[in-house]
């Protein structure tokens, strides 16, 4: 069996396993409860596969020579913001939020996405209609691998497909959402990888406003699950 199959059935296995044991911060409550989430882990998935598809065929062909000029070996994570337009969300600001490059390769690396995601966009779903804002939090690596086999061995290299908010790479969840506890009725506002921009506690439970920014953390070949993207 060829490498990349067997890496995508393990990344399956890892999808399967992060819904069942859910992606929720830990509290103090029995074992066997776990507080709710109002954005569940198939759709925080749905998410960051939608975000991928948009990043692997509208982005990545058209900065793909330009990252050959990104020097060294790493990953750097951008934070793009995404603003509702007619033909769907459209970026409008990109910061670096971090980066394992050398010094200075972090401006290269911004310079070629800035460049490559004017013009482009992604569509606009139920789920966000009330926002006007998206915040897109992404990891991407140096080189970008050259196939699938290449994403697979790159998987092996850095420790598996789990991890952070997509694949071993993935970053740390950069966004917010408000958690339920049911065996004791209280909510709270914790990190997560798919939510929203600022999650604020009141007396009455979590309040996220009604045109709340969307927010997602993801990274290039991977999602959640650790299922690989290309």
């Amino acid at each position: 069996m060829k490498l990349a199959t067997r890496l995508l059935i393990v990344a399956m296995i890892w999808s399967l396993q992060a819904c069942m044991h859910g992606q929720t911060p830990q509290v103090n409550v029995q074992p066997s409860h776990q507080a709710v989430q109002s954005i569940s882990c198939e759709r925080a998935i749905a998410t960051q596969n939608r975000i991928n598809h948009y990043f692997h065929n509208r982005v990545v062909p058209k900065m793909r020579d330009c990252w050959q000029g990104v020097k060294g070996q790493g990953t750097i994570a951008i934070e793009f913001n995404y603003k509702k337009g007619k033909s769907g969300w459209a970026a409008e600001k990109m910061k670096v939020l971090g980066s394992t490059l050398s010094e200075g390769q972090d401006v290269v690396a911004l310079q070629c996405l800035q460049d490559a995601v004017q013009g482009t966009s992604f569509p606009v779903q139920d789920g966000d209609l009330s926002a006007e804002e998206f915040l897109v939090n992404w990891s991407w690596p140096v080189p970008l691998p050259r196939d699938l086999n290449a994403v697979a061995q790159r998987m092996i290299d850095t420790g598996g497909g789990g991890g952070g908010c997509g694949g071993s790479e993935g970053p740390a969840p950069a966004c917010q959402d408000c958690f339920y506890i049911p065996i004791v009725g209280i909510s709270y506002c914790g990190s997560t990888c798919v939510g929203y921009k600022d999650c604020r506690r009141t007396e009455s439970g979590c309040n996220m406003g009604p045109i709340e920014p969307r927010c997602a953390t993801g990274s290039l070949y991977g999602n959640l699950g650790g299922i690989v993207m290309y």
